[in-house]
């Protein structure tokens, strides 16, 4: 909690248990690390993130990643500009997985960008090879980009 709120405008603080806000429930109930996008109204007044043991590796990208989708944020390759700056190969990503690649479209996919520049360092962006079915990048980069993606 302390990086996020020492790297974002967001607070993070211990909820007591009597406290009658929606708040984000971090548990590690199931294997893996994931979240609704937002809230959901699913459990009354808590966001599940669920971040098992095996998520806090290296340096918490994927905590916060979940985080923020706990949050509300997106994928950054769904935005509605994402054709502009990449290719997505949907003959490349598995079925199951081609939910995280579909395009938002219209008001709801300006919405997401928050206006921002496509930013391909996101920590809500998907390297190349995610999710890829024949170990074939899923994402190519249409303009150049120092850096890595993701």
């Amino acid at each position: 909690m302390a990086h996020f709120n020492n790297l974002t405008c967001v607070r993070m603080f211990l909820a007591k248990a009597n406290d009658k806000r929606h708040h984000i429930l971090v548990n590690q109930n199931k294997p893996g690390c994931f979240s609704f996008v937002g809230y959901t109204k699913l459990k009354k007044g808590n966001q599940d993130l669920n971040l098992h043991k095996n998520c806090f590796y290296g340096i918490h990208k994927v905590v916060f990643h979940e985080t923020l989708h706990a949050l509300g944020f997106k994928h950054t390759q769904v935005r509605y500009d994402r054709d502009d700056h990449i290719k997505v190969y949907k003959d490349r990503v598995s079925p199951k997985r081609w939910k995280n690649f579909v395009r938002t479209k219209g008001v709801k996919g300006y919405l997401a960008s928050l206006g921002l520049p496509y930013d391909y360092n996101s920590i809500l962006h998907y390297p190349p090879y995610t999710f890829s079915n024949n170990k074939k990048p899923t994402i190519k980069l249409l303009k150049k980009f120092k850096g890595e993606l993701g």
